[in-house]
């Protein structure tokens, strides 16, 4: 008797559900809000893969495709437990390029190093769960950097004074890009993720920018969902204080109750900002490490 056959194929609209119910089975926190992921999933440079044995789907995957660095990030990893040893490899490969081409050069995953004690789930977090660590090296992905998330609880009798934030009236997406250009050495994002995050805050428009004649000098976004608060993006310039990044971010989050912040993706660069932003809201920030690899084309 034959063994049977594992098809691979791209996502199809009416199979939505399908793939976003498999991610909250299978991953540490599945999705954090419906109507988020399925907005992450429509974003033009992003496809998702789905997997499946005798009409059963088994896995499935998401990548998105960064135009502005010329890579590709691994933005989710689901696969049913039982097949992870046996599919997880040939599931994740065939939603990969197999050859560097000019428009990708290679592709970026960011890994929990254990159980993610501060995730929010997918898309706020693309922190890919433990397990797939080893068949990402299987692959060929190698570690490039050490990355970290964090929780801050706001205690509730904490009462916050934020300064009133001069914002500008319109996001600047150039000088955005500008910035994360000349400030990704500087803030130890030199990676695909960041553009990810850039890309999905301004299709969901919630970048924030503070310029001076033209020039950014402070990048944010802010997703809320209920009392959390998700910051997705933060870059600051070098002609702006930490204290000055801080204060825009506090009176960004003040303008809602927010109970719980999540910052998914920082570098040990901005380390010590997340800890003057904790000291601001009077938060003690729980901690998880994270790795970000890469596999070159």
């Amino acid at each position: 008797m034959s063994a049977p056959v594992m098809f691979n194929r791209r996502l199809r609209r009416d199979e939505t559900d399908t793939w976003l119910d498999l991610v909250n089975q299978t991953t540490e926190h599945g999705y954090a809000n419906r109507s988020l992921a399925v907005s992450y999933l429509g974003l033009p440079d992003t496809i998702a893969f789905v997997s499946s044995i005798n009409d059963e789907v088994i896995g499935g995957t998401a990548i998105y495709r960064d135009r502005n660095r010329l890579g590709m990030v691994l933005s989710s990893a689901a696969v049913l437990k039982k097949f992870r040893k046996t599919s997880a490899f040939h599931i994740i490969k065939t939603s990969l390029p197999f050859l560097r081409t000019v428009a990708i050069r290679d592709v970026d995953a960011l890994v929990a190093d254990g159980p993610q004690r501060t995730g929010i789930g997918f898309p706020v977090s693309l922190a890919l769960d433990s397990w797939t660590m080893r068949t990402l090296a299987s692959m060929n992905f190698e570690p490039i950097g050490a990355m970290r998330s964090y929780v801050l609880e706001c205690g509730e009798s904490n009462v916050i004074q934020p300064n009133e934030a001069k914002w500008d009236k319109e996001p600047n997406m150039e000088g955005t890009k500008q910035l994360i250009w000349a400030q990704r050495e500087a803030i130890g994002q030199s990676n695909s993720l960041v553009w990810n995050a850039f890309d999905f805050a301004c299709s969901r428009r919630t970048l924030k920018t503070y310029s001076v004649n033209g020039t950014a000098r402070i990048a944010t976004s802010i997703e809320r969902l209920n009392d959390t608060a998700a910051v997705g993006l933060i870059v600051v310039g070098p002609d702006c204080s930490e204290s000055s990044a801080v204060d825009c971010i506090v009176s960004e989050l003040c303008r809602e109750q927010t109970m719980k912040v999540h910052l998914p993706l920082i570098s040990g660069e901005l380390a010590s900002l997340v800890g003057s932003l904790a000291d601001r809201l009077g938060a003690s920030p729980k901690k998880q490490a994270l790795t970000l690899l890469r596999k070159h084309l």
